[in-house]
């Protein structure tokens, strides 16, 4: 999709129509032309989360990298969260442009009631280099199901996601 259409208008129907698969990694790019056309964060955010292909299936990248972070440590509820993980849908993004999806889980599969949020198990994303840039962190809700998958940074915004090379494990804190 591109934006030849111009303006906020096209710049915010990009964001809309935009394919799934594509928008994981054009996201920051698209929102950046939404702002740059006058477009605020809260704004790219409604037309984001009103995407008619909302809920739908994690993206291949989107469950590396969530199964990443749930398999590289043992901890309380783990098995739970895998079992979501296989429910698990994108149901909203972030209006920032990094490549955070908001999830939620189908009916089945067990709450991990005794693990915390977020959960004790997170990534470091690093560069090329080998240098940290940011992490992931997953989120649960208050009654044990998967929430969020957020990817944060250290100042350059990280979006897509990153490949799997890039990621490290973080202990858990005991």
């Amino acid at each position: 999709m591109d934006m030849t259409e111009g303006g906020r208008d096209g710049a915010l129907r990009a964001l809309r129509d935009t394919p799934a698969a594509e928008l994981t990694v054009r996201r920051a790019e698209l929102q950046d032309a939404a702002q740059r056309e006058g477009a605020t964060p809260e704004e790219v955010a409604a037309v984001l989360n009103a995407r008619p292909d909302l809920p739908r299936p994690l993206l291949p990248d989107e469950r590396r990298t969530l199964l990443t972070v749930l398999q590289q440590a043992e901890f309380p509820g783990r098995d739970a969260l895998l079992a979501q993980a296989d429910a698990a849908s994108v149901v909203g993004y972030c209006g920032c442009g990094c490549a955070s999806v908001q999830l939620a889980v189908a009916d089945g599969p067990p709450a991990a009631t005794e693990t915390g949020s977020p959960i004790p198990s997170e990534a470091t994303v690093v560069d090329e280099d080998g240098e940290p840039i940011g992490g992931i962190l997953v989120f649960l809700t208050d009654d044990g199901y998967l929430s969020l998958l957020e990817v944060y940074d250290y100042g350059d915004r990280i979006s897509p996601f990153p490949p799997a090379e890039r990621l490290l494990a973080v202990p858990p804190s005991t």
